[in-house]
């Protein structure tokens, strides 16, 4: 699983592409270890923290929680990043689907 929920949040596991002509959920990958990684890409460029910002944006877009519920807290600089949602109702289930979008 790309995520892990704990009592009031979901710490999710990611892999960033910046500077993409749009922004977009790909799906569920493997990384070199078999760690499974959520994958986005950003259209922001990796910049002065563009791209950390826009990809905040992006999901609290797509998952229907807000900016300030959602915090990067590992992999700032790294396109490997770990972020923390605070829970909401339907967030699991909205992440749970994009474990059926598998690469």
């Amino acid at each position: 699983m790309f995520y892990k929920k704990s009592k009031n949040k979901i710490i999710i596991h990611l892999k960033v592409t910046p500077n993409s002509s749009k922004n977009a959920i790909l799906g569920v990958i493997n990384d070199e270890n078999g760690k499974k990684l959520l994958r986005v890409k950003v259209a922001a460029v990796a910049d002065d923290g563009k791209a950390n910002k826009e990809l905040i944006k992006f999901l609290a877009r797509e998952l229907g929680v807000g900016r300030y519920n959602i915090e990067i807290v590992s992999g700032k600089t790294s396109r490997m990043k770990l972020v923390e949602i605070a829970c909401s109702d339907g967030l699991e289930k909205k992440l749970s689907a994009f474990t059926h979008h598998e690469e």
